[in-house]
Order: structure tokens, then C-alpha cells, then sequence
């Protein structure tokens, strides 16, 4: 992808999809799973919670660091730095010269995140509605969760941010290793088709939950 993309315009990002929503299972009878895919630092977890608030069913909220919190601390390395069994970042330079960071998985880290996937599907299986605040490296890792969630009515949520904006925030957050949401922002949502997308800096958050609810009440 061209690091000169700025993603779908702002008018495709609040419109719902046209097409079909493909393969939806009567909502009554299925639990309903929200996958918000987005970068570092989009306002993802803020507008989970807001979900969370203004939905009249329960909705559980989960991502992946979740997960990494129940690791040991010794496993990641958030630092810089290769780890051999977990998480770590992978410094890279991008096209126009700018220090990036990637993050990558070891073995354990791998499992993890797969374990993380069968945990959403067990959670829907036991009949839980479902916020998902995920990192998604294109379509190719959306695809995965497609297969996994096909039986449920799940719902994919793009997630868009400025890029000052997220840099500006990795910077405040201080718990982000500087470089890594440049990097999230041009691969994220690479050949992603969502069910609908929303720009949390352009539109205000209760817009953005309101549009989300309105894709299945």
C-alpha cells in the first residue's frame, strides 16, 4: 500500500455498506458480536465502553490485551528488541524515512493470540453479545476472524483516526513505543470491507455509537 493512502473518505467512513450484509443469522437467535478494527490509540476501547453504556443487552468487551495482561511480564518485550517467546517490536524504517515500529509475535505469543480468537467464539457460544476491540493487519487477519465468527451476527467496524492525532496520543498515552501507530495507520484497514466505518476525530463519539447500533436495531 502507498503511504500517501489516507483511507475511505470521510463520507464512506459514517455510511453503512449498501451490499447485503451476507450470511446474518436472525438476531433473536444469535448472539451479536461488534468487531471495532482500528489502530493504537483510535478511540477504540473509549467507544466500546459507550457501546457498553447505551445498548440495552449486555455486551462484554474484550481484546487482546486482555490477554497479554495475564502473561508473565518477562515474556514481552515492549521496549525495542527481539523476544524469543513473546510479544516484541520490530523497529523498521517506512518509504518516506520515518522510524516505525511492527510489532511481532514469538511462539507463545502466537498461541495467545489464537487462544484469544476461541475465547470470543466460546463466549458467543454461551450465548454473550460481544464488543471486540481488535488490531487487525488487513484483510487477511479479518478473514480469519470471519471464518471463526460465521455462525454468529457479527459486525466489522473500521475504526479511523488522523494520523496526528494518533501520534499525538501515543505520545500523551506514554505506554506506546513511538512509531508504532505510523505503522498501524497505513496497514490496518489494507482491503478491509466493513459493515460500516467511522472516523472518531471528524465525528463525535456518541455519532459513532449511534451509527454502529444502527446496523442491527
Amino acid at each position: 500500500m502507498s503511504l500517501n493512502y489516507l483511507g475511505p473518505s470521510a463520507h464512506r467512513r459514517m455510511q453503512v455498506s449498501k451490499k447485503p450484509l451476507i450470511n446474518k443469522k436472525p438476531l433473536e437467535k444469535s448472539p451479536i458480536i461488534l468487531l471495532l478494527n482500528g489502530p493504537s490509540s483510535s478511540g477504540k476501547s473509549t467507544l466500546a465502553e459507550l457501546l457498553q453504556s447505551k445498548l440495552k443487552d449486555p455486551f462484554l468487551h474484550i481484546g487482546i490485551d486482555k490477554m497479554i495482561a495475564m502473561m508473565p511480564d518477562k515474556i514481552n518485550n515492549w521496549e525495542g528488541g527481539q523476544s524469543e517467546q513473546g510479544f516484541w517490536w520490530e523497529e523498521d524504517t517506512d518509504s518516506e524515512g520515518h522510524q516505525i515500529y511492527k510489532i511481532k509475535m514469538g511462539p507463545y505469543a502466537q498461541k495467545v493470540s489464537q487462544t484469544y480468537k476461541e475465547v470470543v467464539v466460546t463466549l458467543a457460544k454461551n450465548g454473550h453479545n460481544i464488543i471486540v476491540d481488535e488490531v487487525a493487519f488487513g484483510n487477511k487477519e479479518i478473514e480469519i476472524w470471519r471464518e471463526k465468527l460465521s455462525e454468529f451476527n457479527a459486525f466489522y467496524i473500521g475504526i479511523h483516526c488522523p494520523l496526528p492525532t494518533l501520534e499525538e496520543r501515543e505520545i500523551a498515552r506514554g505506554d506506546r513505543i513511538i512509531g508504532s501507530a505510523r505503522h498501524q495507520f497505513y496497514t490496518v484497514h489494507e482491503d478491509i470491507k466493513y459493515d460500516l466505518e467511522v472516523d472518531t476525530e471528524t465525528h463525535p463519539l456518541q455519532e459513532c455509537a449511534e451509527r454502529i447500533i444502527s446496523l442491527f436495531q
